[in-house]
């Protein structure tokens, strides 16, 4: 620092400097005076900023634009100005009614994006019918109030707070319109083109998108249960995270995973939920995940997964004792007029619960008049009961199990219906266009198998299981450990069953 001192001004310098203040002041003043005179509703947005600053102050002007931003104007007029109002009477918050008769006139100061922490209301993304439905003048139907506005609760990384949710209605086609999804008891539910910015796990509990993506990272990467995460979260936030328990974090992981892979397939738009259950859309997802992985693009790939090997290295083995129940009932393995001699004839559907055939087998049987709960289905096939309680766990000897194939044999022969039925394993993993592109192929291939040949070489052992475990997984990984291939094998592993699934390959 220097040690030179300014010098004094003199006493008519100091006295010029405070005219000039004094007159900066009084200008100030006037021009303050003059905005406050004038009508906002008359001038631009950012004019219309200057004079309500002017007039009540900015921390006044910037809790009360705060609040507008934290109540959507996707809801009708008169629900959303009450809400401001009782909000704005919640928060002391004084001449409210001033600015949002200023405010509510310019969208654009409104719309500008804020935190969904700080979003007071959970209303539809949407105020017009997306089902095409006009009013008398051919716009688009407004929506109307459905529901008064509920309290629900809502966890966010910033702790559980507690929001108003508001549910809309089109008049005309009877269309409920929530948060997360729209529809009615009558045409199912969907979910909104755009994602919204929380994942509703019940119809009073909501989960901000960040601590959802927070909890599916830590159970991907550090295999934090349900259980565990929700004792987490009320620890790090003591005495705010009572309400987030086990099962709602868990219905928070499954709907936010089962909406993710139908944005991630494209059928977000069209998947309709007919009772609001997750579960619903598991069979369409599971097949299609059967028919594909998850990409692994170039340009997703890093030089370190280049240098293992990725895209050139490929390993193959199986996993012989990740396995799963399936259809007991045999399938047609014919494509073409092919005939998939060494390829598995099982129906890869999942059994009805309590009965040894899937669903749509159980339909045709049920249909011919024949049993197809499992107990009641081993007593047709000639086991006794200490048979078929050796069945259920998998200690059935070999006269038992020839007994049941060949009662399963016969119901096929005798009944084509049986056969057509179900998804053989052609059909889910291969499909019959590739048997159809390369007749030649797999001809030669089916050429060496011999036709009726029973054997597994899983069947090992004293003791058998009912046809109706699948035999593992064939599991391709490339060099940077990234998975190529993961597909269910099933009963008789012959070459002609891997050949067709490292051709498809």
């Amino acid at each position: 620092m220097s040690d030179k001192k300014k010098p004094r001004l003199s006493i008519a310098e100091r006295a010029e400097g405070l005219r000039k203040r004094a007159d900066e002041q009084k200008n100030v003043t006037n021009l303050v005076t003059t905005l406050q005179q004038v009508n906002p509703d008359n001038t631009s947005p950012k004019n219309a900023i200057s004079i309500l600053v002017a007039k009540f102050g900015y921390p006044a002007f910037e809790q009360a634009l705060e609040l507008e931003r934290s109540v959507p104007m996707t809801m009708p007029d008169s629900m959303r100005e009450s809400l401001l109002l009782k909000f704005a009477t919640d928060c002391g918050l004084q001449n409210f009614q001033d600015i949002h008769c200023v405010v509510k006139s310019f969208p654009e100061l409104i719309k500008v994006n804020s935190d969904p922490a700080n979003v007071r209301v959970l209303v539809p993304p949407t105020d017009i019918c997306l089902r095409g439905c006009t009013d008398l003048s051919g716009n688009p139907g407004k929506l109307t109030i459905h529901d008064p506005a509920k309290d629900v609760t809502y966890h966010s990384l910033a702790g559980t707070s507690t929001k108003k949710k508001v549910t809309l209605r089109c008049r005309k086609c009877n269309t409920n319109y929530g948060f997360a999804m729209y529809g009615d008891s009558v045409t199912g539910y969907r979910f909104y083109t755009e994602e919204r910015f929380a994942v509703e796990a019940s119809n009073c509990t909501y989960i901000d998108r960040r601590l959802y993506n927070f909890q599916l990272s830590l159970s991907l990467h550090a295999w934090v249960s349900f259980s565990a995460f929700s004792e987490s979260y009320k620890d790090a936030l003591t005495g705010v995270a009572e309400g987030l328990g086990r099962k709602t974090v868990s219905a928070a992981f499954f709907w936010g995973e089962v909406e993710m892979e139908l944005r991630r397939l494209h059928l977000v738009d069209t998947f309709v939920f007919k009772t609001k259950s997750f579960e619903e859309a598991l069979d369409i997802i599971e097949e299609h995940r059967q028919k594909s992985i998850y990409p692994h693009a170039d340009a997703d790939c890093t030089p370190d997964c280049k240098k293992r090997g990725c895209g050139r290295l490929y390993v193959a083995d199986g996993i012989w004792k990740l396995v799963f129940t399936h259809c007991m009932m045999r399938t047609e393995n014919v494509v073409a007029g092919i005939p998939l001699l060494g390829y598995p004839d099982v129906c890869t559907n999942e059994l009805r619960p309590g009965h040894a055939f899937c669903e749509e087998h159980c339909h045709v049987m049920e249909s011919l008049q024949i049993k197809t709960k499992l107990r009641e289905f081993l007593a047709s096939c000639g086991l006794s009961e200490k048979e078929a309680t050796q069945a259920e766990s998998g200690q059935l000897c070999e006269e038992s199990l020839r007994k049941v194939k060949d009662k399963i044999s016969a119901l096929a022969k005798s009944h084509g219906d049986l056969g057509k039925a179900g998804s053989p394993p052609i059909k889910s993993q291969v499909g019959t266009d590739f048997v159809k592109d390369h007749p030649q192929a797999v001809s030669e291939a089916s050429s060496s198998e011999v036709q009726g040949t029973e054997a597994c070489n899983k069947d090992t052992g004293q003791h058998k299981s009912l046809n109706m475990l699948s035999r593992g997984h064939l599991v391709i990984v490339g060099g940077g450990g990234i998975i190529s291939k993961f597909d269910p094998i099933y009963r008789c592993v012959f070459k002609m069953s891997l050949f067709a699934k490292f051709r498809m390959w």
